[in-house]
């Protein structure tokens, strides 16, 4: 039975330990074998969005935010090619179902940790223009969005920001997913209230 997988680390991975594509990783959980022997339908890849703050403790220098997104994008884009038979990309369920009729893998861009976008709507424009489908609105601490899951009670009561929302409608117009991994709960329930209308993605 194939299955669809929405997280996975690897093009971290790949940045981190140097190489050009998911072809020769160490050490990594998801790999495009992996994927074929799994019999996977859809992989999202995640472009994991390294805090300010912990930026210095990697070997590897990190670039700034749009520089660090294309360098994982382009890690996605050459591995899809070194498997043209076997893997695709993807931004949309129509792509992914005719990826999963000529038996190919879907293979999705998304961001994991919005404060990338800079409470900038045209970022988030580029981010879509860009392919990527997903983002994941916070990660372990506030952004333009909103704010983190959190042991503190108040901050967990913390909904969305007036830009979280419009963002929110924007996506649904667009055909983002919206993954609420790490939001407090008021957040989680603002985009359950936004997000309850269906849209078609494009």
């Amino acid at each position: 039975m194939q299955y669809m997988d929405f997280h996975c680390d690897t093009l971290s991975c790949a940045f981190f330990q140097q190489r050009e594509d998911l072809t020769q990783l160490t050490n990594a959980m998801v790999t495009p074998e992996k994927l074929v022997a799994g019999e996977c339908m859809a992989q999202f890849f995640a472009i994991y969005m390294i805090p300010e703050q912990d930026k210095g403790k990697y070997a590897v220098p990190v670039p700034e935010d749009e520089a660090y997104i294309e360098a994982l994008r382009q890690i996605l884009l050459r591995t899809v090619q070194q498997y043209p038979d076997r893997m695709a990309l993807a931004c949309n369920a129509s792509q992914l179902e005719d990826n999963r009729r000529q038996g190919r893998i879907s293979a999705f861009l998304t961001l994991e940790d919005g404060r990338a976008v800079q409470g900038h709507m045209e970022k988030l424009e580029t981010f879509y223009h860009m392919g990527i489908r997903l983002i994941s609105l916070t990660w372990n601490y506030a952004n333009c969005f909103g704010f983190p899951n959190s042991f503190d009670k108040q901050t967990m009561q913390r909904g969305l920001t007036a830009f979280g929302k419009d963002a929110i409608r924007r996506m649904n117009e667009l055909g983002m997913l919206v993954d609420v991994s790490h939001l407090s709960d008021g957040g989680f329930w603002d985009v359950a209230e936004l997000c309850k209308k269906p849209f078609i993605a494009s």
